[in-house]
């Protein structure tokens, strides 16, 4: 008799990270670059904040990392919602890999 093997679900969402300046959002950018550059994520502004939005397993380690660079984080699919359709886009798909690119020479 064999028992069932119990496998790790993974839960993939989209979580919000606000940063009040672009210095914070750049160190965040670039600590995520170095982790994951391909990570599906997108980057909004609006008066006042940067908004990047990742879509990541809820588990990954790098999620938790990152709030020390952001001041406000949420999985909140309302709050992500109102951002994508009221805020200005900034980069779209690719953010982490497309503004982390800049600070890395190619080889």
């Amino acid at each position: 008799m064999t028992l069932p093997t119990l496998q790790k679900r993974v839960k993939k969402g989209e979580v919000l990270f606000t940063f009040n300046n672009s210095e914070a959002l750049t160190e965040g950018i670039i600590f995520l670059y170095r982790k994951k550059p391909f990570i599906k994520s997108s980057l909004y502004k609006n008066n006042v904040s940067y908004q990047l939005i990742l879509t990541a397993d809820d588990n990954w380690p790098t999620i938790k990392q990152l709030s020390e660079f952001a001041n406000y984080k949420t999985k909140n699919y309302i709050r992500i919602a109102v951002i994508k359709e009221h805020h200005k886009p900034l980069i779209l798909n690719n953010a982490v890999k497309i503004y982390g690119k800049a600070f890395f020479k190619e080889t």
